[in-house]
């Protein structure tokens, strides 16, 4: 037929059952199977007829107490904040890897940054002017010729060490949208059997490709001028001089650039570079030759050269070296990329295969945005808590100090070492004495045949046996 009748069982599916009761000619009142209920208003007869509503012009809840039809007592809190909650369901599955990396645009909470909470009250006075108009505001330093460049914003993700060496692959392009990609890596102290961080061994072995940029017009900043009548200070952004969209800032992106699927980083890397042009769409293949060392970034860090590594790096990250992903965002708004990686083993027959739905609720007081973002951390954190259970169990990671510890309690605990009344291990503990508290001799007499036993104590014996064996497989 031309038409195809229409399914409306969409339609049902999400529709819960209920109950309607009330009196005739009222409103009525719904009582669903899960036990919920709607209806048009509640009042407290225990609590002298309370009842709530809403406020839509002051957008707040409150308590009301009616005296009788005409008259009635409001009660507003004073101190009433809001929460939005956002659920995150997701499907996290790797293949023949010990992890994937998933990574995605997330906006940067300013208000809420350390170098906002710590600026002085006239400057966070007009950054908040400007972000009520919608505009960017970006926080910039002076560098040592002159210029004024953006502070960036940091993230950074660890991950390892593993017992096995490993590389970073692309699973899907990596866009960088502004952010700048590195990868840090380090080992532990030589001899250490308990792993302690050596954190003079930090290097900086990758740098995504990225070039110099400068903007006026679009982003604000403070220049510092004219602090308590001071007009030779003009850095810092602890000063009160005014905001300005004047100015020209320099700032290092990587936008231009894409990393293809199936590429591995690597310090001689294969990319796909955009020009700057608008107009001009089309994709050129790039190849970077610079070392970390020789980069832009080792100049707008010029502190930090001894942990920026002069050669270039083989993409490997050794056995037993723990290694960080960070993203440095210099655009004031998002941080973070577009695009996957997957810690990948260099014997790929190493690798771990698994599958895990997890769903996860988050809050914000900011926004659904910023709620949805809690969500989806807390269930990424659930899927790697169960991932790296899965690694240390097969052998591919290393077991941390802390889980050590804890499943020699566990394991002591139920040897009878853990003394619940102070909770703590009892250190050299007889197990002897803990066995036989008493200290009584026991006789064991030979052994007996099976035709001591009757065939009702058999059945009943073989009936538990099954039974238990069945109760310890969930």
């Amino acid at each position: 037929m031309k038409y195809s009748v229409p399914d409306h069982a969409g339609e049902y599916k999400n529709r819960r059952k209920y109950t309607e009761i009330g009196y005739p000619g009222g409103k009525s009142v719904k009582v669903y199977e899960d036990g919920s209920i709607e209806a048009h208003s509640f009042v407290d007869k225990d609590h002298e007829n309370l009842d709530y509503d809403f406020d839509k012009e002051k957008n707040a809840v409150f308590f009301k107490k009616n005296i009788n039809h005409e008259l009635s007592i409001k009660y507003v809190p004073n101190a009433f904040k809001v929460y939005y909650e956002a659920v995150c369901k997701k499907t996290f599955s790797i293949v023949k890897c010990f992890g994937k990396i998933i990574s995605n645009l997330k906006s940067i909470p300013m208000k809420t940054t350390g170098r906002y909470e710590h600026a002085r009250k006239v400057i966070r006075k007009e950054i908040d002017k400007l972000l009520g108009a919608k505009k960017v505001f970006i926080f910039t330093e002076e560098n040592s010729s002159g210029e004024r460049v953006a502070i960036p914003y940091k993230e950074s993700k660890r991950f390892g060490p593993y017992n096995y060496p490993v590389k970073l692959k692309t699973s899907k392009d990596v866009d960088f949208i502004n952010d700048i990609l590195i990868v840090k890596t380090g080992s532990f102290l030589t001899g250490s059997t308990t792993k302690i961080y050596n954190k003079s061994s930090d290097k900086i072995v990758y740098i995504s490709p990225h070039v110099e940029k400068s903007t006026s017009g679009v982003y604000s900043t403070s220049t510092g001028v004219n602090y308590l009548g001071n007009t030779s200070i003009t850095t810092g952004q602890g000063l009160s001089g005014g905001l300005t969209s004047d100015v020209s800032i320099k700032y290092i992106t990587s936008e231009d650039y894409v990393i293809p699927s199936g590429s591995y980083l690597s310090g001689a890397g294969q990319y796909k570079y955009y020009s700057a042009n608008e107009s001009d769409t089309t994709s050129y293949d790039y190849t970077e030759t610079n070392t970390p060392a020789g980069t832009l970034f080792s100049y707008y860090n010029n502190n930090d050269t001894a942990s920026i590594s002069n050669a270039s790096w083989d993409g490997v990250v050794p056995s037993g070296a723990w290694f960080s992903l960070d993203t440095w965002s210099y655009n004031g708004q998002y941080v973070g990329f577009n695009g996957d990686l997957v810690i990948e083993p260099v014997n790929q027959d190493l690798g771990i295969s698994m599958s895990l739905e997890v769903q996860a609720v988050g809050e914000d007081s900011r926004g659904y945005e910023e709620a949805y973002q809690r969500a989806q951390k807390k269930a990424e954190s659930v899927f790697y808590k169960k991932l790296n259970k899965t690694l240390i169990a097969s052998g591919c990671k290393y077991e941390s100090k802390k889980h050590v510890r804890f499943s020699n309690m566990i394991l002591k605990s139920a040897q009878g070492y853990f003394d619940s009344s102070n909770n703590k291990l009892v250190k050299d503990h007889d197990l002897e004495k803990s066995a036989n508290p008493t200290g009584q001799n026991f006789n064991y007499s030979n052994d007996l045949s099976d035709g001591h036993v009757s065939s009702s104590a058999t059945s009943s014996t073989t009936s538990s046996s099954a039974s238990s064996s069945s109760s310890s497989s969930y």
